[in-house]
């Protein structure tokens, strides 16, 4: 478990076929050999946070997701410090379960700034179902790694 969460590290396939996770993001649609992070339903609701951050220049921030369950909601959220509210970033849509066996990448530009955290939440996971987290990045204009 990561510590004070629900979430989990795996570095093999977790769940069944259809509703599990067949391995991390590093080679689409999923590689047997790697670790990912995830989340097993039933959940209600859970968020995966960062620690605080500063970034010198605006970034990308790019990650790869897993998510099948069709009545669960993905979401990450983005608190600069000194601003009252959250930052939406991203939404996963919903899909067909039979079209999103597989992982998928989302990248956002995040200005230059001082940062709470950012935010991995879930809202009702189903059970017997899985969302994955993998290949969280953040890349200068330039497109070099500036942390993982």
């Amino acid at each position: 478990m990561l510590a004070g969460t629900e979430w989990h590290t795996s570095d093999r396939p977790v769940g069944n076929p259809l509703t599990g996770i067949r391995g991390d993001a590093s080679l689409l649609p999923y590689n047997k050999e790697g670790s990912f992070a995830y989340i097993r339903g039933p959940r209600p609701h859970s968020r995966l946070q960062t620690q605080p951050f500063h970034l010198s220049q605006d970034a990308f921030f790019i990650f790869a997701y897993h998510k099948i369950d069709p009545q669960s909601a993905f979401r990450v959220y983005a608190k600069q410090t000194g601003k009252d509210k959250e930052t939406l970033l991203f939404d996963a849509p919903v899909l067909a379960k039979n079209s999103s066996r597989r992982w998928f990448r989302e990248g956002r530009v995040l200005p230059a700034g001082d940062y709470d955290y950012i935010v991995f939440e879930v809202h009702s996971l189903s059970s017997n179902n899985y969302i994955g987290l993998d290949e969280i990045l953040v890349l200068n204009v330039d497109r070099q790694l500036m942390c993982t």
